[in-house]
């Protein structure tokens, strides 16, 4: 959970590992697991929900896919918000 600028945002992580009742995936050699983030958002007491999806060749558990997507989006904001007028 993080605060900020009355801002608090929650993430919930489920991971999938078990692809095997997903015929469509079969083909999918590398492909460990499914990620999907929930995303809730509350700015000034107005709530939103977003649902983020992640293919993976990774196993890993939920805190680990919390770390790995956080440092992803912090190197992309950072491209996007160099400090340049």
């Amino acid at each position: 959970m993080d605060f900020g600028n009355n801002r608090i945002e929650t993430r919930t992580y489920y991971v999938e590992k078990n692809l095997k009742f997903y015929d469509d995936l079969v083909n999918w050699q590398y492909l460990k697991s499914i990620i999907m983030v929930e995303f809730k958002r509350e700015i000034n007491g107005n709530a939103t929900s977003e649902y983020l999806y992640y293919l993976s060749n990774l196993l890993l558990e939920p805190k680990e896919f919390n770390t790995f997507i956080r440092n992803h989006w912090r190197i992309e904001n950072n491209l996007h918000h160099t400090g340049v007028p």
